[in-house]
């Protein structure tokens, strides 16, 4: 696992305002975009990828994941409309929200 990906995600699940969202409304508006923008950020390119890797690991590896993936691929007239999203990730993979969380 690539430790600064981990360590990212680990700042963003200590942070205080990550913790204690009812305060973050309290936030000027100004700050309260910067806070969420950061988050994105690091769901984007930190959390997801590792959460990927996690899903690899939890399907049965490399070869197992480049079949699922194929098999999205080819399903991917089914998604045009309304795009393809996380949950639909999960039920190709045969997994729920809370086998990919990070410890």
């Amino acid at each position: 696992m690539d430790r600064s990906r981990k360590e990212a995600t680990d700042r963003q699940d200590r942070n205080f305002y990550n913790r204690h969202p009812e305060y973050l409304e309290l936030l000027p508006e100004l700050y309260q975009t910067q806070i969420n923008n950061s988050n994105r950020s690091i769901n984007w390119y930190h959390r997801m990828p590792l959460m990927i890797l996690k899903a690899e690991e939890l399907v049965g590896g490399e070869e197992k994941m480049d079949e699922i993936l194929r098999r999205m691929y080819a399903d991917r007239e089914l998604f045009q409309e309304n795009g393809f999203g996380y949950m639909d990730f999960l039920r190709y993979c045969g997994l729920t929200e809370e086998d990919l969380y990070l410890e």
